[in-house]
């Protein structure tokens, strides 16, 4: 029997820690498995194990270099006592600040597994300042000294190898596994409530879902729909998510005249069951590591149109595909999806002209509406890739690392 610490900030939010919730449920059932929290509280995902809590309060900022501070510091002491008291097998930690602490806390008593969620590079130069520089030395100093560097994608991985001097030696990609059966299973749930208002109006329906922040690019994806509306005035598109942007991202639907097109959805519990009564996923990141909910849409049997962001999108919708390669012109027919280029990450007004990306984003989206043939040709592919990344597949590479 194997005894397991996995550090992670909470269990209600976020792709790296749905990662983590899900790889619970994949580890062996006589593992003996703690988790490290901020704090015990609004836990959302299904997970298995022993819920330990540092007991931090959860502000609604938790940007400030304060909150940081008392985090780490209180995350150091208890992980160091909970290594030397409990001697576990490995100690598994995600995101920059509790893979330091993971780091400084050492590897005496157990190995210690650092897992990285997204493209650094890209997730730094959103910072800036201070906090980029502490982040970049943190990577730079200490991730070497770890046992595993685990990457959620080869993107990711080459990212931090070229442009942090990782040890391509410790580094290693295993794909995000995602429980696939139990997603389809909820997929076939019935919405009710506010949720049948949506998915039971007349028109092409387009979902996307994910934090609405910088990194998702929405506006340019609002913006992209105002073409499809104006083509198929019954057309709709339901964003679901919370995040910092929600204001703003209603202002650009105003501007768009979309106010009877758009309908932003909040947090969802169980998403896939409205996932699953929409016609189509798309989604319009500029950046991410490997984008879950890209692989929870297609299992929902979503045809899919993704940007090509740095890492992750090609890798799931073009397996096989040079990840150097990125679309820059025209949109293009992949394996198991349609992938568009990335847009150029500014805000505009609603009412302005469209830029290059977004008109091709907007055709890709179109092209969908018109061509039943190339809807039934990815719907009828989607659960296939999807299974190919179920979280069972990838268990044996964690395994070997642990």
């Amino acid at each position: 029997m194997k005894k397991i610490l996995m550090v992670v900030s909470t269990l209600n939010h976020g792709g790296a820690q749905k990662v983590f919730a899900n790889l619970t449920l994949a580890f062996p059932e006589e593992w003996q498995i703690d988790i490290l929290l901020n704090n015990a509280e609004n836990i959302t995902y299904p997970y298995r194990g022993r819920i330990l809590s540092l007991q931090i309060d959860n502000p609604d900022d938790k940007t400030g270099i304060l909150y940081q501070a008392r985090v780490f510091l209180r995350r150091y002491r208890k992980l160091k006592e909970l290594k030397k008291k409990n001697h576990y097998d490995a100690c598994l930690s995600a995101l920059t600040s509790a893979n330091a602490v993971n780091v400084l806390t050492g590897r005496r008593y157990c190995k210690t597994i650092l897992t990285v969620h997204s493209f650094m590079t890209r997730d730094m130069g959103q910072l800036g300042g201070l906090k980029q520089i502490i982040i970049a030395m943190a990577i730079k100093l200490l991730y070497n000294r770890a046992d595993r560097v685990v990457t959620v994608s080869e993107g990711s991985r080459n990212d931090l190898v070229q442009k942090f001097g990782v040890d391509p030696r410790k580094a290693i990609t295993i794909y995000n596994g995602f429980p696939i059966k139990d997603i389809i299973n909820r997929s076939k749930e019935q919405p009710d409530g506010r949720e049948c208002t949506f998915v039971e109006d007349s028109g092409f329906k387009f979902v996307t879902a994910g934090r609405l922040d910088g990194a998702k690019g929405q506006w340019h994806l609002i913006r992209a729909f105002r073409s499809v509306a104006e083509a198929f005035p019954d057309a709709k598109l339901l964003i679901l998510g919370e995040g910092i942007l929600e204001q703003s991202l209603k202002k650009t639907v105003k501007e768009c005249g979309l106010e009877n097109n758009v309908v932003f959805g909040g947090f969802v519990e169980n998403p896939y069951k409205i996932m699953a009564k929409c016609d189509a996923f798309v989604m319009s990141s500029l950046y991410e590591g490997f984008p879950g909910v890209l692989i929870e849409a297609l299992a929902c049997g979503l045809p899919c149109i993704s940007t090509d962001f740095d890492s992750g999108a090609r890798e799931i919708l073009a397996p096989g595909a040079d990840i150097a390669e990125k679309v820059t012109g025209n949109w293009q027919k992949e394996q198991y999806g349609i992938l568009c280029p990335v847009c150029d990450g500014q805000r505009r007004r609603g009412g302005e002209k469209l830029t290059k990306e977004e008109k091709i984003l907007a055709d890709a989206m179109l092209a969908l509406v018109r061509e039943s043939a190339l809807r039934d040709r990815y719907q009828k592919r989607s659960q296939e890739r999807a299974w190919q990344l179920d979280a069972e597949n990838f268990l044996g590479k964690w395994l070997e690392i642990i």
